[in-house]
């Protein structure tokens, strides 16, 4: 479930809304919208305000990006600390592969 969620998300929507091969003032509305909030946007306005305009209007797309990194980090922290027993991941792998 998350892993669409993710997909949906950062590929679908993040890649349609970035602005590369087209300057975000020429995407539809709802594109231009969301396409500087999701990182693969964010990355593309950093790198084109570096490459090409000397690094000028590069603040907004690094808050975006670190805010991002922040989360994620949270998220990893908060959901990805459990331990789990070696023993038991494999008992229900092989219980698994057995139905």
């Amino acid at each position: 479930m998350a892993d669409g969620l993710v997909i949906l998300v950062f590929v679908i929507l993040g890649n349609s809304a970035s602005g590369g091969p087209f300057a975000r003032p020429l995407l539809p509305e709802f594109w231009r919208t969301i396409g500087g909030v999701l990182p693969p946007g964010a990355s593309v306005d950093l790198s084109r305000s570096a490459l090409f305009f000397d690094g000028a209007r590069i603040a907004g797309p690094i808050l975006v990006l670190a805010a991002w990194s922040v989360f994620g980090v949270a998220l990893a922290l908060a959901l990805g600390g459990r331990i789990m027993n070696p023993v038991d991941t494999e008992a229900a792998a092989a219980a698994g592969a057995a139905v």
